[in-house]
Parts: C-alpha cells; structure tokens; sequence
C-alpha cells in the first residue's frame, strides 16, 4: 500500500535523508523544542543543521521543486536536503544557495530553459556539505 499524506510522506523522506548522513559516518540528532530544521548533524568538528524536503519532479523531468511556507535563513539551518523520490537520490544545499521560498534544481545540462531560468545545476549538491 502506497503511502499517500503528506505527513508520512515527509517523515518517511527525514529518514532517509537521515541515512544519507549515517553512510557517511556523521551522528543525528532530532529537536526537542519545535525548530525549522528537522534533525541535527554532527561529523566533528562539522555540526549542520538539516531541512529535509521532499522534491517533486517537473518540467518533462527535467527539474526537481521544493517549496516551503516561508524563506529559510543561516540562522535557522545550514543546509537543505531535497529528494528526488523519482531516481531515490538526495540533493544536499547550503542555505546561501537559496533565493527565496521555492527551490528548484536543474537535472540536465539544458539551456536556456524559460521555465527554469533561476534553477540550481543539481550535479553541484550531490556531496553532503
């Protein structure tokens, strides 16, 4: 059975975003107080605060799109981790690297894209931070 509502959906991406960072040897760790980012990584003397979004696919498969409610800040996480539930991959971005409340990656060198002028090069956030 296929699971369909969004708060399962997010939960089950958080888990797997929190994998990633376990094959990596980094240490998680979850809020105890409501926070904007949704698990804490650790790989000393590293300490990252995460933001796990679940990426939808768009644009004849060429993009993948995160939304928010609101724009994130440095103050609040240091990196985003999108999925891409279609090739069960993860894209790692540095807070910096965001512009507002929509993230958008590019999965394909195309160019001059009108629907995705501001998208991300994807391949530059395999790596975690």
């Amino acid at each position: 059975m296929a699971v369909r509502d969004t708060y399962h959906i997010g939960v089950i991406t958080e888990r797997a975003a929190e994998l990633e960072f376990l094959k990596e040897g980094w240490s998680t760790y979850y809020p105890t107080t409501v926070e904007r980012c949704d698990f804490i990584a650790v790989k000393w003397p590293h300490v990252l605060r995460v933001q796990v979004k679940t990426g939808s696919v768009e644009n004849q498969n060429r993009s993948i799109v995160a939304k928010s409610n609101r724009p994130y800040s440095k103050e609040e996480i240091d990196v985003v981790a999108i999925s891409d539930p279609q090739n069960d991959t993860f894209y790692f971005i540095p807070v910096e690297d965001l512009n507002g409340n929509v993230i958008r990656l590019r999965l394909d060198d195309y160019v001059n894209d009108v629907k995705d002028p501001k998208a991300l090069p994807s391949w530059e956030y395999k790596k975690i931070a």
